[in-house]
Order: structure tokens, then C-alpha cells, then sequence
């Protein structure tokens, strides 16, 4: 699937968090686009990976404590609301959304989005 990624506002939001959350949480891995897998044979990149520790492998394989996804102008609904579900579905506890067009972040939980 093509992903909307490469341009300076996305990349501009996926530098900001990571070094937000490696000076605030030095203790924590925080990296940009992780290959994970949900399911099986399916894998996701989340732009914003937070782990406790390092992988076993060269992929995620285990859920991460935190996933982020930065929207675009062209972003789906239906195929942002597909992938936060397979997130919560694999076992990541804290999936955060940001719509840098609107200025919204959002944190999604228990098949719900909840404003912050």
C-alpha cells in the first residue's frame, strides 16, 4: 500500500516527537518508521515507534508501548480507522494521532479516538 509520507511537515512532526521523547524519556527506544507486524504475515510502519527495549530481529515482532501516525491531506479515513484497529487488535497499549493540518493530537483507546 502506498503510504503519504516524505514531505517536510511529516517529517518535521516525526524528528519533533522522537527527540520530545528521547530527551523526556532517555530510558525508552524511540524510533521513526519500525517495520512492525500486526498480524501473521501483515506488517505496519508506524512513523513514531516507542519500545522499552531494542527487538530481538531486525523487525518488531512484540507489541510497541506506543505507535504514532501522522495524518496528511490525503489520508483515508476508513484506512487510518483500519490501521489504528489492527494496532489495538496486536496489543499496543498507546496509539497516538496527529493531524498537523487542524493542530489536533489525538490518542486512540478501546475502539474509540478521545480528544486531548
Amino acid at each position: 500500500m502506498e503510504r503519504n509520507v516524505g514531505d517536510w511537515l511529516h517529517s518535521l512532526i516525526q524528528s519533533n516527537i522522537i527527540f520530545a521523547l528521547r530527551t523526556r524519556y532517555p530510558y525508552l527506544k524511540v524510533v521513526a518508521e519500525l517495520r512492525s507486524r500486526t498480524a501473521g504475515t501483515r506488517f505496519r510502519l508506524p512513523d513514531v515507534t516507542v519500545l522499552r527495549e531494542a527487538p530481538d530481529g531486525r523487525f518488531l515482532t512484540v507489541p510497541a508501548l506506543v505507535a504514532v501516525e501522522s495524518l496528511s491531506e490525503t489520508d483515508r479515513m476508513s484506512a487510518v480507522m483500519e490501521k489504528l484497529r489492527e494496532y489495538e487488535a496486536h496489543g499496543i497499549p498507546n496509539i497516538w494521532i496527529i493531524d498537523p493540518r487542524l493542530q489536533l493530537d489525538l490518542r486512540f483507546t478501546l475502539n474509540r479516538a478521545s480528544y486531548r
